[in-house]
């Protein structure tokens, strides 16, 4: 089963019933099916929720970048979930993160993937104990592969960029959680 990453737009009044009653903060980001949940409202990282905030925040404690996956300037907000509590950002820290992301260079995302930065996250191979021939081998496949993670990543991180501009544009907050 493994950790998985999840971000929820929540408006105004979605707030209002959070605060309530706050296990709808879990109920909004655990439930999953069309008859209750709202899945245009959500976006799931998935377990590339780590490799995704190592890409845009390596290093960083605090601001936009660091807020973007797991809220780290936000409210703790609702019941303890499977790895703590969901953080939830304001709509002004959403248009903080919503501009931190549109300003940010995939460049340096592509660097950071292909420098190491984001190992731990993605899954490092051993050392090969093989023949020079199998080594070079198994180097170009271990390229492709990294290659395509790389293209996954990127891709995620334009779903999140447009995730937080729509959020954005509506004036909604944000509430993530790892569970």
């Amino acid at each position: 089963m493994g950790m998985y990453g999840i971000l929820c737009r929540v408006s105004a009044r979605q707030l209002a019933r959070i605060r309530e009653d706050e296990r709808r903060a879990g109920w909004l980001l655990t439930t999953r099916g069309p008859v209750r949940s709202k899945p245009w409202r959500r976006l799931e990282l998935d377990k590339a929720w780590d490799a995704l905030d190592k890409g845009l925040a390596v290093g960083a404690t605090t601001g936009p970048l660091a807020n973007v996956v797991h809220g780290v300037d936000g409210i703790k907000l609702g019941p303890s979930l499977s790895f703590g509590r969901p953080r939830y950002l304001t709509p002004a820290q959403v248009v903080e993160c919503a501009d931190a992301l549109a300003r940010f260079p995939e460049q340096t995302f592509r660097d950071r993937y292909l420098a190491g930065k984001m190992r731990g996250a993605h899954g490092d191979w051993g050392p090969h104990l093989m023949d020079e021939a199998a080594r070079g081998y198994v180097a170009d496949m271990d390229r492709q592969r990294d290659l395509g993670e790389l293209a996954e990543l990127l891709s995620l991180a334009h779903d999140v960029a447009r995730f937080y501009a729509k959020a954005r544009r509506r004036g909604d907050g944000m509430l993530m959680a790892v569970v």
